[in-house]
């Protein structure tokens, strides 16, 4: 969703987070509120350090601890990650993925990334009554 330009909500976190604005000073906001957010949970793990879930990747990356088992874990989570399964075909994202490989389309792909454009289209010339 994107914000009307004159929306009071303009440069807000709330903004950035919630109404998904990516203008530049929502952006900017969401940053802030980001670097905000984590350094509470730092200060919280400053009074109590039992909060840190060690041996986790989310121990090195959001709690800046760097113990051999948390840095283990985020190397791992770096370096396997989850691989996404290929998107079905007579799909607009199956299309996609015929254009990612190099490979040539099938008709459902073709079909489907048609309709969804033409759609897309639609959907961009409605007329708000």
């Amino acid at each position: 969703m994107s914000l009307a330009a004159d929306d009071d909500r303009h440069g807000t976190a709330n903004g950035y987070h919630n109404l998904d604005c990516r203008c530049g000073p929502c952006r900017a906001a969401g940053a802030v509120n980001n670097r905000q957010v984590k350094e509470r949970r730092l200060a919280r793990v400053g009074v109590d350090p039992t909060l840190i879930p060690h041996g986790t990747a989310n121990g090195a990356t959001n709690y800046d601890c760097r113990c051999e088992p948390c840095l283990a874990a985020r190397r791992a989570a770096q370096r396997v990650g989850t691989p996404r399964p290929r998107p079905p075909c007579g799909t607009e994202g199956g299309y996609n993925a015929h254009w990612r490989r190099g490979e040539a389309t099938c008709q459902p792909c073709r079909d489907a990334a048609a309709a969804y454009r033409r759609a897309a289209y639609h959907r961009a010339r409605k007329v708000t009554r």
